[in-house]
């Protein structure tokens, strides 16, 4: 967590229960919790205005909707494109690249960017990544890539890691390598 302010016992509360059920009213987390609904609006809205809620967003099932792989690509910024652009101005135009989901800056010496696309085909894929290297040629370059099914995927949410950054001490992490040592 940010270490410019700390969250209250109550604004953690109302976090999880944020998480857990997603849509959940005011007039409902007040009831659970026992405080005031204004109670609870004001603590969202803390939150809000802190940046700790920057939004509200749905868990989507990539299957169900024809996504069926994800397409890892480990992108390399050439010096030619760096001398020609800034960052932002390189990170706007890979976040304009169609079937993008996810990109992560790898200030490497092999990788700058990983990106992540979801495609519901392998042959669409294909004709991303041609079109992707015949367009950016002396510009970028693919270092390596990786496709795996839309099936593989173990976790499509940020709750755990969300709990472990608000509790002190947390021993998830080793209850749950000594059940995998049994």
């Amino acid at each position: 967590m940010n270490n410019k302010f700390k969250l209250t016992n109550n604004e953690k509360e109302v976090l999880r229960k944020i998480i857990e059920q997603g849509r959940v009213s005011d007039t409902e987390m007040s009831k659970e919790m026992k405080v005031s609904q204004q109670a609870v609006f004001q603590i969202r809205k803390r939150l809000e205005n802190l940046g700790v809620i920057k939004g509200y967003m749905p868990i989507i099932d990539f299957d169900k909707l024809g996504i069926k792989m994800f397409y890892f690509a480990a992108i390399k910024v050439l010096p030619s494109l760096w001398k020609k652009m800034s960052e932002i101005e390189i990170e706007d135009k890979l976040c304009k690249i169609p079937f993008l989901f996810m990109a992560f800056r790898i200030p490497t010496e092999d990788i700058s960017y990983l990106l992540v696309f979801g495609f519901k085909s392998i042959e669409a894929q294909e004709k991303l990544t041609k079109k992707m290297e015949s367009e950016l040629a002396g510009k970028m370059r693919i270092t390596w890539s990786y496709n795996t099914s839309v099936k593989n995927m173990i976790v499509n949410n940020s709750i755990n890691l969300v709990y472990h950054a608000l509790e002190k001490g947390c021993t998830h992490f080793k209850e749950s390598i000594e059940d995998i040592k049994k």
